[in-house]
């Protein structure tokens, strides 16, 4: 399977963050998150893609809720991860980042 990896939006190249845009809007994500309206220390998303751009799961910084009021957001102000993305082992994006690497894992 491909490696995951984690970054900040505007880590991204303008095309990777144009893909990730797309998918980020499509799965309900707000474009106030990634269009700059708010400053990087405000309002802020983290995304996990391949190694092709494909978003594998997004979680949002918005401790202040700026954005979006019905969020719920931990008093560390990230969300979760909001895809819930899980490999076919049943571990979470967290898990396969911290514990494999960032190998999703069949079993």
């Amino acid at each position: 399977m491909a490696k995951l990896t984690k970054f900040y939006f505007d880590e991204l190249p303008k095309e990777q963050q144009r893909r990730v845009t797309e998918s980020f809007l499509d799965n309900g994500g707000s474009e106030d998150y990634l269009n700059g309206k708010f400053s990087r220390e405000e309002v802020n998303v983290e995304v996990v893609i391949d190694e092709d751009g494909t978003l594998y799961d997004f979680r949002v910084f918005d401790p202040f809720q700026l954005v979006d009021k019905e969020l719920y957001v931990y008093a560390d102000g990230w969300s979760n991860w909001l895809l819930e993305y899980r490999d076919n082992a049943g571990h979470d994006v967290d898990e396969i980042l911290d514990e494999f690497d960032g190998v999703p894992q069949d079993d």
